[in-house]
């Protein structure tokens, strides 16, 4: 089993534009939405090759990158030292198809093969075994989203602390989608984990609203959930909500 010459081209891509300086590494966000689709934060200008998720699920069991988060909306992961060497080699290396390797398991931040040993999810360390078991990935996830929500809380606290009237209207309505985010059943554990990540930027940006680079990573923000909701079915309560809260926020913000 080999790679397609459309997959290897488009590793190629990103391994060129990672090293250009104009894709993270370690963060190499693909996200597509109902009206735009996308490279999250790409500095470059460069046109890139036929983009499909089935082949980012192909370069994953490569072992090429590892995808820190994917959904049918946007993946987001970092390349391994496997990709720059099939690249630098035009990809004349041994196989590495999936059967040489143990079946993945994907948890929030990190993933982790059917192996017991230490790992690190989210700054939450220890030792793991039987990651198979649903019950303790479950564990894992909700501790990391636990965090996050508590971080959030943190931000949208220290945003009402400026006292102004911009703020304060901010902050309301940033726990008002901090809750509908916490609360929607439709969302994977993961996918809220990373909401809550984007409405603690969005809270940061607010603090400091003459700071270029927290607004430009509010608009990303504002950016990325609506991708999120994009994919949500038609009964999902956060579609609505965000429907209301994200212009109101984008106003209070001077992103609209």
């Amino acid at each position: 089993m080999t790679l397609t010459e459309n997959q290897k081209n488009l590793l190629r891509w990103i391994v060129k534009e990672v090293r250009a300086g104009n894709l993270k590494e370690d963060s190499i966000w693909y996200i597509r939405t109902l009206t735009d689709y996308g490279w999250v934060d790409y500095k470059g200008s460069d046109s890139w090759p036929p983009v499909t998720f089935a082949t980012f699920d192909i370069l994953e069991e490569y072992g090429y990158i590892k995808w820190q988060q994917k959904s049918q909306n946007q993946y987001k992961g970092t390349l391994t030292g496997k990709a720059y060497e099939a690249v630098d080699s035009n990809f004349a290396e041994p196989d590495t198809s999936p059967k040489l390797y143990a079946e993945n398991y994907y948890n929030f931040g990190e993933t982790m093969t059917e192996n017991k040993g230490n790992v690190n999810i989210s700054g939450v360390q220890g030792n793991v075994s039987g990651i198979a078991a649903a019950g303790e990935n479950q564990t894992m996830t909700g501790v990391a989203l636990g965090e996050i929500s508590g971080v959030v809380t943190n931000s949208i606290g220290q945003l009402q602390s400026t006292n102004t009237p911009e703020a304060t209207q901010l902050a309301t309505l940033l726990e008002q989608l901090q809750s509908a985010i916490k609360n929607e059943s439709h969302l994977a554990p993961e996918d809220k984990a990373e909401a809550m990540e984007q409405v603690k930027t969005l809270a940061e940006a607010g603090q400091k609203p003459e700071d270029n680079a927290l607004q430009k990573a509010a608009k990303t923000a504002l950016k990325i959930l609506k991708g999120t909701i994009a994919g949500l079915p038609d009964a999902a309560k956060l579609a609505e909500s965000c429907a209301k809260l994200l212009p109101a926020i984008a106003t209070l913000l001077s992103l609209s």
